[in-house]
This record gives C-alpha cells, sequence and structure tokens, in this order.
C-alpha cells in the first residue's frame, strides 16, 4: 500500500516513522510545504531501513500522493491554507 503524509514537522516524522517500524505500507511519500524538507526527512529515514523491512520512501508533491491508499495531514493550524482553495492546489482524488 502507498501511504501520503502531509507535513513533515514533528509529529509527520514520527507518523513516518511509526510507519516504517510497523511495516504499514510499501512506499510513504513525504510533501511538505518545502520541498527541501520532506526530502531531507525522506533521506533521514531511508538511513535506518536497511535495519526494517522493505520500504520506499520518497519526498514529493501532490501529485505524487495519487494511488495512495490511505493520507495523512499533519498540519500545524498556522500553515494550513485560508480562503478558498484553488482547483491547482487541491489534493488529487484516489482511483
Amino acid at each position: 500500500m502507498k501511504l501520503g503524509i502531509i507535513g513533515t514537522g514533528n509529529v509527520g516524522c514520527a507518523c513516518t516513522m511509526a510507519a516504517v517500524i510497523r511495516g504499514s505500507a510499501r512506499e510513504i511519500v513525504l510533501v511538505n510545504r518545502t520541498r527541501k524538507t520532506a526530502e531531507a526527512v525522506a533521506t533521514d529515514i531511508r538511513y535506518g531501513t536497511p535495519l526494517g523491512g522493505k520500504v520506499d520512501i520518497v519526498d514529493g508533491d501532490y501529485d505524487a500522493l495519487s494511488g495512495a491508499g490511505r493520507t495523512s495531514i499533519r498540519l500545524m493550524p498556522s500553515t494550513m491554507p485560508r480562503g478558498p482553495i484553488s482547483a491547482a492546489s487541491r489534493m488529487p482524488a484516489g482511483p
């Protein structure tokens, strides 16, 4: 199963680690407001995955979440978008 996690702060990182340790997904996609942060977190967690089960951890944008069986949103209220959401910023629908 593919798992998407939006937000790579403390809670997002903890959720990602828990999913890796439990073997909850074969692929985990991390999305963050700044792509470099998601890339850094994905790299850090990948360093520990040889000790566990097979999982692919990648950074991406909202398009990379398509096909995810589950998506977890871990945002602080101050970082959530306000007002109407444009069609370009909406998360893609799953299958």
